[in-house]
């Protein structure tokens, strides 16, 4: 989702790796990169096993977890998401936005393999998210009595330019040490 976004608005190729990558494997996962650009919901996660690269931050529009939490205040939500992990980190950003603690445990999260049968054993009417990092047709086709959220994830305009200015400054500073490590002509 960010990779798209800073293909689209700021021109840069980023490569997307996973959390669970960086975590299990951080030189490997960050080879060849100049550094990493994670959202607020993960930066305490990234920064915790990234190598000794830069780390810079983009935060998301509250716009969307907002929608989502007025979906769970009247009823229950699934999230089918890439990894369970996911649940600690929304839930944390849900706190961030005051969302009430009755609000967000009616959040249910399950990944692919998982969420099928889950919700098929749903009697009431639920609301079904499936993450962006998901085939399209992971779950196959939804129960009659689940309702797909149509929103999506966007990043702030705001957070973009100061992500592109950091990474203006980063480059100068890269570019500066290197001319002062050089020996004199």
């Amino acid at each position: 989702m960010i990779a798209a976004a800073l293909r689209a608005q700021l021109g840069i190729a980023p490569r997307p790796v996973l959390l669970s990558q960086l975590a299990s494997d951080p030189r490997r996962a960050v080879e060849g990169c100049r550094g990493i650009v994670t959202t607020d919901c993960h930066r305490a996660e990234v920064r915790a096993v990234s190598p000794r690269i830069p780390v810079f931050q983009v935060a998301f529009d509250p716009v969307f977890p907002r929608q989502l939490a007025e979906f769970a205040q009247r009823g229950r939500v699934v999230m089918v998401v890439y990894d369970r992990a996911f649940a600690a980190v929304f839930a944390r950003l849900l706190r961030q936005l005051h969302i009430p603690p009755e609000v967000i445990r009616r959040f249910t999260f399950y990944e692919p393999g998982q969420a099928r049968p889950a919700l098929g054993k749903i009697a009431d009417r639920a609301t079904v998210y499936v993450s962006p990092l998901l085939p399209p047709d992971s779950i196959g086709p939804l129960p009659s009595n689940a309702q797909p959220v149509r929103g999506r994830w966007r990043i702030e305009a705001h957070s973009l330019e100061k992500l592109k200015a950091s990474l203006a400054l980063n480059l100068a500073d890269r570019r500066g040490t290197a001319e002062a490590a050089r020996p004199p002509a």
